[in-house]
């Protein structure tokens, strides 16, 4: 499980703005995590957030979480050209790969007859 500071930082990873053993600037951690809050909405409202805000990302979707949090801070952060297709190949897949992870509980239409 990842919180939402492991999303934060690993996007910065990706965006090539937080290298190793180093922190993120005030400035970029709060951009960060609005993008964080904005693809938290959406899939939230998609159905697709199965976490509570506050809580921790299950491991099967951080990536693809960590990958659209990425995408959303490529307008204010200038990237190299293979970042910037690395980050986009993620993201075409994300969504559809957040879907086959989320675990919906079976709700069965037909009463057990005990």
């Amino acid at each position: 499980m990842a919180t939402q500071e492991n999303i934060r930082d690993r996007a910065g990873n990706d965006l090539g703005i937080l290298r190793l053993n180093q922190s993120l600037q005030d400035q970029d951690a709060k951009r960060i995590e609005s993008a964080y809050t904005e693809v938290y909405a959406q899939l939230k409202q998609e159905g697709l957030a199965t976490w509570a805000y506050e809580g921790e990302v299950p491991d099967e979707v951080v990536p693809y979480v960590v990958a659209l949090v990425a995408d959303n801070c490529l307008s204010t952060y200038g990237v190299s050209d293979k970042r910037y297709q690395r980050i986009k190949i993620a993201v075409s897949s994300a969504l559809d790969n957040i879907r086959k992870n989320v675990n919906d509980d079976y709700i069965s239409d037909e009463p057990t007859n005990y």
